[in-house]
């Protein structure tokens, strides 16, 4: 395959984000092919590197984005729309240019903080501030010209503009919002009529339409009535004191000239002679847009499915019982199209429940990847549906998955600036227009619609008796195999419109055209324009997605970066932009440019979220098997050594953590110890002691009281000393003299 056969100097390359200066082929003189392909890199000194590639190794470059082509690039198209989207540079401008524009805008900036400090925006207002925007406009020269703080007598500065001249700097300046691409602008071009002459020819048009509102007036009648008309106005005029007059002609010929030349046609055709004459005198012969190779016209619309299916998947639907069947909702779902003109081939498609911004990316998104994992998964095992090309411009309605402003307003539109494509949003109401898909749609009615159960008919006059809602029986898996089988059986049917052969074979015909573009966008492109955002945050093993590690050395160097300048700061998250066909690498943005962080796994380059998800819960579920089959010998094995365990601890008189048994019950003992104070024990009043009798009771005191004194040898008294306790060792060592005498 030969690369790089239609590159132009309109388009930009890029190597590693260096420019590409010059891409040069390398010829074999005995096969007369292509075998390697020469680049002069630029270095960061102003020169060239020269890299030498073979032709095999192109493809790896554009997938692994080292390599990117951008197309169109210096076009006047694009230069142009970078300067109306605010690009940092001035496309095409000088180096003195743009100097010059940077000097109007330090002048224009220092005019709105001298205004917002009370400054009035006329030139005696401006005199007063004068000495202090010379002495800023000279110093602000001197730091950037000449590098030092202050200007001296040896540099060449610009004097002051006049007050007039910083007022106009001012006002353009404020009229475009501090857009600085205004202030490099040439001033428009004078005007050669006034505004007094446009108003008269106007005036005199609107008299002249006369001739389109009358039932059968003649031109010479209206021309007539317009010129008394304008007699009586300058009479007016002259009456109180006008000193513009309109124009008086001697012949009403003149006006009957207007009539056919100003007037517009068709309305006054289809004003005098109805609708059928007026297209048959305006109406062209040519049958619209001529596309003869793939991706030079591509159609996108949605179409509402006339057929009633069920709100649930399939897995679903085999689980339920029959009064849950009962209850699941009967919906119609749409599908948003894109059709290549050329060839009437499906290129992308998706399937919603109702056409909304996120679908239509993801229709353009398919239309670069490789669809034949779909047919497989229908059941179709014998063709392909890998129809992959540039759009050259896209086309679509007004609708609100599409953005009703052809200049923005839409991601769907901020998508086709990425891509480098055209986009033309064609009138609401005017399906000629959409020729193509419309006719597409009908063939999805006829075709495939009708023959599936549950066919609601798209008017509902011809429904008769029929239920669409009873007899719905495909679910949103099913609807989906059955629509993709159509598609492959679509493009294998002969059509009209391309002369009786098929779409594959209009396909392979005018692929292999020199027109042919089969250089499709990057993954980076593909990503900003039909991905979506996720949070992310950065962590020592980069950005985790999906169970992915995504790095690169900006990632690493935001590790060390102070929490002021990351990307991520106080919040810990940031914004990275996915593409659901691709996990190969996410974008990032810093500063509003956008950056390529690939993925450390090689193999998850152009793989789909969906496939992964699908090869995660696989892998998942095998490992639950596998552990349910291992439950047993676990089980058993678990079973062995913690009882070989639990064996040599008892024979130790040790636990789990080495204590012995003894040791256990002394730290239980000492949970528990001078717990329960607070707790007073109940005493009755027989139970009362008094503490100067050392604990015995009142009554008994008495009696041993009454004892002594008969015999006060008796030996039989029992000892009213308190009995030992644990609480002996916390008591003091000083013993009542009592109790020192009954020792001795």
């Amino acid at each position: 395959m030969k690369h790089f056969r239609n590159f132009t100097k309109m388009d930009r390359a890029t190597f590693e984000g260096r420019e590409v200066s010059k891409i040069t082929p390398l010829i074999d003189g005995k096969t007369k092919e292509v075998t390697h392909y020469l680049f002069s890199v630029a270095d960061d000194e102003g020169g060239t590197i020269p890299r030498k590639f073979r032709t095999d190794e192109i493809a790896h470059l554009k997938e692994a984005e080292i390599l990117t082509i951008d197309r169109g690039y210096y076009s006047i198209p694009r230069q142009t729309d970078r300067a109306l989207y605010g690009d940092t540079t001035h496309a095409g401008s000088s180096k003195k240019q743009r100097d010059k524009v940077a000097l109007k805008v330090f002048l224009a900036r220092r005019m709105e903080h001298y205004h917002d400090l009370g400054m009035v925006l006329t030139p005696d207002g401006v005199k007063e501030y004068e000495a202090s925007l010379a002495a800023e406009y000279a110093k602000h020269q001197s730091r950037e010209k000449y590098g030092t703080d202050k200007p001296n007598s040896t540099q060449h500065l610009r004097p002051l503009p006049t007050v007039t001249t910083l007022l106009d700097y001012y006002r353009q300046y404020r009229n475009c919002n501090g857009n600085v691409q205004a202030l490099g602008r040439k001033a428009p071009a004078s005007r050669v009529q006034s505004d007094q002459y446009c108003n008269d020819k106007a005036l005199v048009l609107s008299m002249l339409m006369d001739y389109a509102n009358q039932a059968c007036p003649s031109a010479g009648d209206v021309a007539a009535d317009t010129m008394a008309a304008v007699r009586e106005i300058n009479a007016h005029r002259r009456e109180c004191g006008f000193l513009h007059f309109i124009r008086e002609y001697d012949s009403t010929r003149t006006y009957e000239r207007w009539i056919k030349k100003f007037l517009p046609r068709f309305e006054i055709l289809m004003q005098r002679k109805g609708l059928a004459a007026a297209r048959a005198a305006c109406k062209t012969n040519e049958g619209g847009m001529v596309t003869t190779v793939p991706g030079q016209s591509v159609i996108y619309d949605a179409w509402n499915f006339h057929v009633t299916t069920l709100d649930v998947t399939r897995h679903e639907w085999l689980f339920m019982t029959e009064e849950q069947k009962a209850t699941v909702k009967r919906v119609r779902r749409w599908v948003i199209v894109a059709l290549d003109a050329a060839t009437r081939v499906v290129l992308g498609f998706a399937i919603c429940s109702a056409p909304n911004e996120q679908s239509a990316l993801e229709a353009m998104r398919s239309c670069y990847s490789d669809k034949t994992y779909l047919l497989r998964a229908a059941g179709n095992l014998k063709d392909t549906w890998n129809y992959r090309v540039r759009h050259q411009m896209t086309v679509s309605d007004n609708g609100s998955e599409f953005g009703a402003d052809p200049f923005g307003g839409s991601r769907f539109v901020e998508a086709c600036r990425v891509l480098a494509c055209s986009l033309m949003n064609t009138t609401a109401g005017i399906s000629e227009l959409r020729a193509q898909i419309e006719r597409l749609f009908l063939t999805f009615d006829l075709r495939f619609a009708r023959k599936v159960s549950g066919w609601t008919t798209g008017n509902s006059s011809t429904l008769g008796d029929r239920k669409p809602a009873r007899h719905a029986c495909l679910t949103d898996d099913d609807l989906l195999d059955a629509f993709v089988g159509y598609v492959a059986d679509y493009h294998a049917t002969p059509h009209r419109g391309l002369d009786g052969k098929t779409p594959a074979t209009a396909w392979k015909e005018m692929s292999e055209t020199p027109e042919f573009d089969d250089e499709t966008p990057g993954p980076a492109a593909l990503r900003l324009a039909c991905g979506f955002y996720v949070d992310v945050s950065i962590s020592d093993n980069g950005i985790r997605y999906a169970g992915n590690s995504y790095s690169n050395a900006f990632i690493r160097d935001q590790r060390m970066a102070p929490l002021a300048e990351r990307i991520d700061g106080k919040d810990k998250k940031i914004q990275a932009m996915v593409d659901p066909f691709d996990l190969g690498g996410i974008t990032v943005f810093d500063n509003g440019e956008p950056i390529s962080i690939p993925c450390i796994d090689d193999t998850m380059r152009g793989k789909s979220l969906r496939a992964w998800n699908a090869e995660r819960a696989l892998t998942r579920s095998e490992a639950r098997v596998d552990s349910e089959q291992m439950a047993e010998r676990r089980q058993y094995a678990r079973g062995v050594w913690t009882d070989m365990v639990s064996r040599a601890a008892q024979v130790a008189d040790v636990g789990m953590s080495g204590y012995t048994k003894k040791e256990v019950a002394h730290a239980a003992l000492e949970v528990g110890f001078g717990k329960g104070h607070h707790e007073k024990p109940f005493v009755g009043r027989d139970e009362y002691r008094d503490p100067l009798s050392r604990g015995a009771s009142a009554r008994r005191q008495t009696e041993i009281k009454s004892s002594s004194d008969e015999d006060e040898h008796e030996t039989d008294v029992p000892s009213l000393v308190d009995a030992p306790n644990s609480m002996d060792r916390f008591r003091s060592k000083l013993k009542p003299k009592s109790r020192r005498k009954n020792k001795k």
